[in-house]
């Protein structure tokens, strides 16, 4: 179609209709997908670096996962009433991962 390539670089394009009338959409759980994806890395990650870190570093750790535990950008991934809207399988994911940034949590604020 016409404007593929062009178009000034401040307007966003429009959201697919999908997204407007609030149906779930092939993209919208790929979108998930790949966002379980990138915590679960990084979430790795910081479990790694929790193995060998000094008390302060401890510290930035435990600043991080209790960040993602209250940013208002992973609610429609984290909190229990938005999960129930996702499918079983994709909701399984998601409460994995929570479960595994309160154990990180904990170890990072010198429990086990």
């Amino acid at each position: 179609g016409e404007g593929r390539g062009g178009g000034s670089r401040g307007e966003s394009p429009p959201l697919p209709t999908s997204f407007t009338r609030g149906e779930e959409s092939k993209d919208a759980a790929a979108y998930r997908a790949q966002a379980l994806a990138w915590l679960e890395a990084e979430r790795e990650t910081w479990a790694t670096l929790l193995e060998n870190a000094n008390p302060q570093q401890r510290a930035v750790i435990a600043q991080t996962l209790n960040h993602w535990k209250q940013d208002a950008d992973l609610a429609s991934v984290r909190d229990e009433a938005a999960l129930e809207g996702l499918p079983e399988a994709e909701r399984a994911g998601w409460h994995a991962l929570w479960a595994e940034v309160d154990r990180l949590l904990e170890e990072a604020k010198g429990g086990s």
